[in-house]
């Protein structure tokens, strides 16, 4: 079958953060699965056709990245296809692959168009209610699902065989058995790089101080070697797309895959976007054993993890042999200053000492961590958010450590928004716009102990840096710019 797979432009609202995007690894994963079941596959990533003169064009309200949608029908009109799989790996972009699917519909309408991605695994019968022009939701991991509907629709076999789906019948909504996730993660193979052109990946977006949109070279890409997370943090919806049960990619498999990239697609630094890259220290150590060894034949690997690392999953030991291996830079996931918070808010099960003494190592190792916390939860009380203030300042003032502070965010299917919603602790509705800008500030959850206004002002109190620093900084850079000119 003719397969086309779209991961769709998106909107920024004013308040929410625009940013450049990665390549799209699900989309690769889930083509590999389709070219090995014997399927003809293109990608289509509208996302990273990046037009900046409309962009700083653009009213202050929202901003659009990627294809104008005039050319996103253009393109999907372009190659008639049997199957349209387009993909929402974000509820806050949930209305643009809402307006894929339309557009998918109008331009191909004997195609069968499928949605998958966290928000329609949570929420298939709000997809179908919400897009007459899907047909079916793939429901968790996809490799298998897709390849299963191909067949099905190939042979014309009832859906209801199919697990991990949702679908109409006679205008039911009819969710089959969910399918086991995937434990044998190196036989999914690697995403499909001949798909894409990684120079569209090469850029990342600024915004400049004069409110204008630029590109800027950031030859990077992503990389995920496991899935699923064993823990129970409150906020979290990873568990809900990928499940609970910890599964991985072998040390090997990861390190011939990073040969691979690098000697093979020219790429010299790698982003982990694991969720939790160490939690098995001993795969944890054999990767980076295999990228020591890598660097000593002259590929100089660099990489990082942005999505953070648990950090009672790291020793000195571990870090020492990172930095070895090429690593530059780490996400310290510590959430809150407050033990109590940590403990029975979160769920976290994190000792803050330890976070101490994590970064306390990372400075001696010359590793650059960064940390991020989050605040305005339910049961967290204003002085809490205070000391996780207190916490992140010292972590920076100690060890340099620089902090990023969320707001707590309601995501559907997640235990805080269950929480939130018992609580009647919801500020207005939960639509993908306002939770766009939630995260970054304008939250959207208020308790007996604190009001919308009182997180931001904390987060207003996180973000705020002494004088003396400040000048420290202008001075240190002034410095840098001086030695440049000689």
């Amino acid at each position: 079958m003719r397969v086309l797979l779209v991961r769709p432009p998106a909107t920024f609202v004013r308040g929410s953060l625009a940013e450049a995007f990665e390549i799209p690894l699900g989309l690769m994963y889930l083509a590999t699965a389709c070219e090995r079941a014997g399927h003809d596959v293109e990608i289509y990533d509208p996302a990273v056709d990046y037009d900046l003169g409309r962009m700083n064009a653009a009213g202050r309200q929202s901003v659009h990245v990627g294809a104008s949608w005039e050319d996103v029908r253009t393109r999907i009109a372009s190659k008639p296809c049997d199957v349209i799989g387009i993909s929402n790996p974000f509820y806050t972009q949930y209305p643009n692959a809402l307006e894929a699917a339309r557009i998918a519909r109008d331009v191909q309408p004997d195609a069968r168009i499928i949605m998958g991605g966290p928000h329609p695994t949570v929420e298939p019968a709000m997809v179908l209610g919400d897009a007459p022009a899907v047909d079916v939701v793939v429901r968790g991991e996809a490799e298998q699902p897709l390849v299963e509907l191909l067949r099905a629709f190939e042979s014309d076999l009832p859906l209801d065989e199919v697990k991990g789906i949702a679908f109409r019948r006679d205008g039911e909504v009819i969710l089959t058995e969910r399918r086991p996730y995937v434990t044998d993660l190196d036989a999914l193979g690697r995403p499909a790089y001949h798909l894409i052109d990684l120079e569209r990946y090469a850029h990342r977006l600024r915004l400049t101080p004069e409110r204008r949109w630029i590109l800027k070279p950031h030859r990077v890409i992503t990389m995920l070697t496991s899935r699923g997370c064993p823990y129970e943090c409150v906020f979290c919806s990873v568990h809900l797309h990928m499940g609970r049960q910890y599964r991985t990619h072998t040390a090997g498999f990861v390190v011939e895959h990073v040969r691979y990239v690098v000697e093979e697609l020219g790429i010299g630094r790698i982003y982990f976007v694991d969720d939790n890259l160490g939690q098995d220290r001993k795969r944890f150590e054999a990767i980076l054993d295999g990228l020591i060894e890598l660097n000593a034949e002259g590929l100089g690997v660099t990489w990082e993890t942005p999505n953070g690392i648990r950090t009672d999953r790291l020793t000195f030991d571990i870090l020492k042999k990172a930095k070895r291996a090429g690593c530059r830079s780490i996400m310290l996931t510590v959430e809150s200053g407050s033990q109590r918070v940590l403990d029975e808010v979160i769920r976290k099960r994190l000792d803050l000492d330890k976070v101490v003494e994590v970064a306390g190592w990372c400075k001696e190792l010359g590793i650059k961590a960064r940390s991020g916390f989050i605040a305005g939860l339910p049961g967290e009380t204003l002085a809490e958010m205070e000391r996780t203030v207190r916490f992140a300042h010292m972590l920076r003032r100690r060890f340099g450590v620089n902090g990023h502070l969320s707001t707590a965010t309601p995501y559907y299917g997640t235990r805080l928004y269950e929480v939130c919603r018992e609580g009647n602790y919801l500020q207005g509705e939960m639509t993908p716009a306002r939770l766009a800008v939630a995260i970054q500030g304008q939250g959207v959850i208020a308790t007996e102990d604190f009001s919308v206004s009182d997180v931001e002002a904390i987060r207003r109190k996180f973000e705020r840096r002494g004088p003396l620093r400040t000048l420290g900084k202008r001075i240190e850079r002034a410095v840098k710019r001086a030695v440049r000119r000689k």
